[in-house]
């Protein structure tokens, strides 16, 4: 199927080519020679290419009054291309050869870029339709038209979509007549849109080949020339690689246009040709279309028409948006349509637009448009089908199908990504395009996806909503046939689960009794050998001798290392309590000198004052008198003061410790007898506020002896 494409790509390239180096040989010398260029083009396509370079020279070939040629001319120019011109199919009854070969170029289906037509080919077609089947210009879906179909107003019943196939004779009139507009020569009709005519141009000025697009009428009502510029002021502000460029807009007399790049390609739906595409491809094709989309969001566009026919891919396969002729920008120009108005495909189109909320569309609608373009390319249907009543009805009271269901090979991230973006609620969509984007990159590098598929019973929720009638009679309805048997079983149940809990009980009160046996068991065990132990060493110092020696050799082995490590703590909190410690350590040593270092650092760290700091103060204190150093004793207390904590029962201790000690560490008699004086009364007051009930005598030994 890639391949088809390809090699599709490949004639058109060719094609091309060749009527492009006939252009350039009229417009850059004398007239060439149409065979010498037929010549270039392999067997199978020869009258594809003629129909091409006849076209081309009936627009550049003038007479010797500067009239331009006719069919008959032309053919007695060229009349070794006379039997070939007869092998050319016909429509209505127009013969072959000379006079006729316009016509050809009209009904055959080999070119979409040479469909030019004279002023004087005759009089204008009936509308009435032949019995044809033609091709929806936005989905490419085959429509089939019966003898008595009008041919212009025709509706796809695939995407609903509505469009004409002829204009009015002043419409064709005037068509006709162009043949320049402004600096721009209109080479050939590239295609015909809901809005406007694409043209094939040669901008004589930066001599180059250009897009035009002109309305279909010939004139325009004040809000539809509002629509054709706001493409243009759209379109002309973004740059992407992947979007295709406006280069400006004009005016000749009463005729609006556009101007755009040339891109060689076919669309993206001529790509598709409503088959299956494979997965990966398509992933990768729908991230570069996001990446486009993403990039005209931040800018304040919103293209509201997204669909594969908007798409063209050229002959590198780079995928190019175009035709932002619904565009809505979201700042300044907020939106040029009536609330109530449907604008866009229907086939495309997001619930916002189908009830025509036209003030309600933001980025999220293209994500919506993008996920039914990513659909279609996966299975090669569209999620709703019918005409366009059919399909806004359903698109805004039914979710959409899982791909899944019409292609088994498509996988479930991707099916899972294109349903997320057609959710009915904007806000369960994806918010941006660059989110699509990027799901589909996860897929692509084998990574899982974020989006979570909606569960049987999120069906059901949403199900309930859209039909909450049917939905609380089926809920009634099995409530009351279960109800009955269910509320026996629940007893039933219940009773049975209290019995088990009793049961439970009962057993849990008698283990909690054999465990206390046993544990009184073994206390009783512990106190007889704590009591042996003792006995061995009554000396009531013994435990501090080996205490202290340990101490010793700790600091022998570790000092070093420890007063190297305790600076490396990453917070205040653990490296002032290690310092404080070490320093205890080594008082218990008699390393006074080195405890008092320690306990200066320790306190140099900035903490919240706390009974730690407290005992650091006084352990400094008392080492500095041990020192002699009584005035740096009488500073440390000073500053322990100063942070001192409130008059609870357990802070009168330490400060009743800190008189003590100030009592020794003043000289003066006038200030040992203050703080003597002070000493004393701390020590009533904590005895006025130390608890009376003999119940808390351990927290009163605990207190006074420092336990």
């Amino acid at each position: 199927m890639a391949q088809d494409s390809a090699s599709e790509l490949d004639v058109e390239q060719l094609v091309d080519g060749i009527c492009d180096r006939f252009e350039l040989a009229w417009t850059d010398g004398p007239p060439p020679d149409i065979a010498g260029f037929l010549d270039q083009a392999p067997p199978q396509l020869t009258l594809r290419v003629l129909a091409e370079l006849w076209a081309i020279e009936l627009h550049h070939r003038r007479d010797a009054d500067g009239r331009r040629v006719d069919d008959a001319r032309l053919a007695e120019i060229h009349p070794q291309l006379v039997p070939l011109l007869a092998e050319l199919p016909t429509l209505d009854g127009v013969g072959p050869g000379p006079g006729g070969a316009s016509d050809v170029m009209l009904a055959s289906g080999e070119s979409s870029r040479a469909t030019r037509r004279e002023s004087g080919r005759g009089k204008q077609r009936p509308t009435e339709s032949r019995g044809l089947h033609i091709r929806c210009p936005h989905c490419s879906n085959a429509v089939e038209l019966l003898a008595d179909s009008p041919v212009d107003d025709v509706e796809c019943e695939s995407c609903g979509s509505q469009f004409s196939l002829v204009g009015s004779p002043d419409d064709e009139d005037a068509e006709h007549a162009l043949d320049t507009l402004g600096r721009f020569e209109l080479l050939s009709r590239l295609g015909v849109g809901g809005f406007g005519t694409v043209w094939k141009a040669r901008d004589t000025e930066l001599h180059r080949i250009v897009a035009l697009k002109i309305p279909r009428k010939g004139r325009l009502s004040t809000r539809e020339v509002e629509q054709f510029l706001r493409e243009a002021r759209s379109a002309a502000q973004l740059r992407h690689p992947n979007i295709v460029p406006v280069f400006e807009v004009g005016r000749e007399g009463d005729t609006l246009f556009i101007i755009s790049e040339f891109v060689r390609g076919v669309t993206l739906s001529e790509w598709a040709a409503r088959k299956p595409q494979p997965p990966r491809e398509v992933a990768e094709l729908c991230a570069v279309v996001a990446d486009a989309l993403h990039c005209a969001h931040t800018e304040g566009v919103v293209h509201r028409d997204l669909k594969p026919s908007n798409v063209m891919l050229d002959y590198s396969r780079r995928p190019r948006l175009m035709d932002f002729g619904l565009a809505k920008r979201d700042a300044g120009e907020v939106t040029m349509t009536m609330d109530g108005q449907v604008l866009g495909t229907p086939a495309y189109m997001s619930p916002e637009q189908a009830r025509g909320h036209g003030h309600w569309t933001d980025r999220r609608t293209d994500v919506y448009s993008l996920g039914v373009m990513l659909f279609e390319l996966l299975t090669g249907e569209l999620p709703f089908r019918g005409n366009a009543a059919a399909q806004i009805q359903r698109r805004l009271t039914a979710d959409p199908p899982s791909p899944r269901t019409l292609n088994r090979g498509v996988p479930e991230d991707l099916a899972t990504i294109s349903l997320k973006c057609m959710e009915l609620d904007p806000n369960r969509r994806y918010q941006a395009a660059a989110e699509v984007a990027d799901e589909l990159r996860r897929y692509l590098a084998g990574q899982p996806i974020n989006a979570r598929p909606l569960s049987k019973l999120g069906h059901a929720a949403r199900w309930a909503r859209r039909n909450p009638a049917l939905a609380s009679a089926i809920a009634l309805g099995a409530v009351l046939a279960v109800a009955g048997p269910t509320a026996a079983v629940v007893i039933g149940l219940k009773n049975q689960r209290i019995e088990e809990q009793l049961a439970e009980r009962n057993g849990l009160i008698i283990q909690a009794e054999e465990d206390r046996a046993r544990f009184e068991r073994r206390a009783a065990d512990a106190e007889e050998r704590l009591a042996a132990i003792t006995s061995l060493d009554p000396r009531p110092d013994a435990d501090r001798d080996w205490r202290r020696e340990l101490i010793e050799r700790l600091l022998d082995e570790r000092l070093a290392r420890y007063a190297a490590e305790v600076n490396d703590l990453p917070s205040a909190e653990q490296r002032a309590a290690a310092k404080i410690a070490l320093a205890r350590l080594l008082a218990a040593a008699d390393r006074n000198d080195a405890a008092a270092t320690q306990l200066v650092s320790a306190l140099a760290e900035e903490l919240e004052p706390s009974p730690a700091r407290t005992d650091a103060y006084l352990l400094l204190a008392e080492l500095l008198l041990l020192a002699g150093n009584q005035e740096g004793a009488a500073a440390a207390l000073a500053d322990m003061r100063a942070e001192g904590e409130g008059e609870s029962p357990t802070n009168l201790i330490p400060e009743i410790d800190a008189r003590m000690l100030q009592v020794r560490a003043h000289n003066d008699l006038a200030a040992k007898t203050t703080s003597l004086r002070d000493a004393r009364d701390s020590v009533e007051k904590l005895l006025n506020e130390l608890p009376t009930q003999a119940d808390r005598l351990p927290e009163i030994a605990k207190q006074l002896l420092g336990e």
